[in-house]
């Protein structure tokens, strides 16, 4: 059973109209208003929750369906079903730089109604989750060390209120490495195989590089675990 939506049909013809409307309701969704002019539809638009709008293509008037569409999305974008007598394909090219998620050509019957708005909900389903995996990605990608320090995983740099702050190759492992790991205690020794990859230095050599990253992010809350190694507090 598809989740309640609520519709505004925009459409001339009485009985396309309200067989839409009778079809729809029968499915479960709510209508929000039939309307038969594009600025009606616009007037309603902007006071109405809408999530989908049938639009007749060929509305009378100067208005027509794709214009009608193009200023709904100018205010704000919603999915669009749009209804003709006739498919030619000059028109549907033109509709498609609306904001389409089908369409529907008389006659037509409560299955081809069902299905084009079955298959509408699951792309804007789809969007939805798209938009918020790709939102979830952006959130892990950066990590708030407090501050007003932010170090972005992606492109391996850390930010000071939108500043990029330079680090040289080392520097920029190492704080790499303690951003990844952030709010656990690293060893010298797991430093030396991970960001030195086990070559002979110095645990003073490490001591340095903490120095210089100190030196160019003051407020950046590395620790020093005495006999131990190092530990990067991030923000809570």
């Amino acid at each position: 059973m598809m989740i309640k939506q609520d519709i505004l049909i925009v459409e001339d013809e009485i009985l396309s109209a309200k067989f839409l409307k009778n079809i729809l309701n029968k499915l479960g969704h709510n209508i929000v208003r039939c309307v038969a002019t594009g600025n009606e539809a616009l007037g309603i638009f902007k006071k109405e929750k809408i999530d989908f709008v049938f639009m007749d293509l060929n509305l009378e008037g100067a208005m027509d369906g794709i214009l009608c569409a193009k200023k709904l999305n100018d205010y704000r974008e919603v999915p669009i079903i749009y209804v003709t007598g006739f498919g030619k394909s000059e028109i549907i090219e033109e509709a498609s730089e609306t904001n389409i998620y089908g369409y529907l050509i008389k006659p037509f019957d409560e299955r081809d109604i069902e299905a084009v708005l079955s298959v509408a909900i699951h792309r804007v389903n789809d969007m939805l989750n798209f938009k918020n995996k790709h939102k979830e990605v952006e959130n892990r990608a950066k990590i708030d060390l407090g501050n007003g320090y932010v170090y972005d995983l992606e492109q391996r740099i850390l930010m000071l209120k939108d500043n990029e702050i330079r680090f040289t190759k080392n520097e920029n492992r190492l704080l790499d490495y303690l951003c990844l790991n952030s709010n656990q205690h690293i060893s010298y020794g797991v430093l030396i195989e991970n960001i030195w990859k086990n070559k002979k230095i110095s645990f003073s050599a490490i001591r340095d590089t903490i120095l210089r990253i100190r030196k160019k992010a003051p407020e950046l809350n590395i620790e020093n675990i005495v006999g131990v190694g190092y530990c990067l507090r991030k923000k809570i």
